[in-house]
């Protein structure tokens, strides 16, 4: 057809989100609802503590300390705007960290710190 012949790609839904066959019931749709919420919290913490925007963002950094590693009150990530913008429930917030690699919540549930120190690159650019 004329879309492929031109090299064009027909937008699809990503294979993750099939299509309703049917109205969801309310019920159905808060389950997904709060599936996606989290989803979409540990997508973001994710890069929020990753390797790669660490190196860039100074705000986590500085609260992080050098390694990327000291704990981090849970107030602090709950106040980040992204994580604000999905959820400013607290008791979801450490919930969802609990069930990622990248972060260790402390016992008390306040603090947070990733559970792999930073590797500073910089300082191994000299033998490239």
């Amino acid at each position: 057809d004329a879309a492929r012949a031109s090299g064009a790609a027909a937008a699809a839904p990503p294979p993750s989100s099939p299509l309703p066959l049917a109205a969801p019931t309310e019920e159905a749709s808060e389950q997904v609802s709060e599936a996606d919420l989290d989803q979409r919290l540990r997508w973001q913490l994710d890069y929020y503590f990753s390797s790669e925007n660490l190196r860039l963002d100074t705000f986590l950094m500085r609260m992080l300390g050098e390694k990327a590693n000291a704990p981090m009150p849970i107030g602090v990530i709950a106040a980040l705007p992204r994580v604000t913008a999905l959820t400013e429930d607290l008791g979801r917030i450490v919930r969802v960290i609990r069930t990622m690699d990248m972060l260790r919540v402390s016992d008390d549930g306040r603090n947070v710190r990733r559970s792999v120190p930073l590797i500073d690159f910089r300082a191994d650019s000299s033998t490239c």
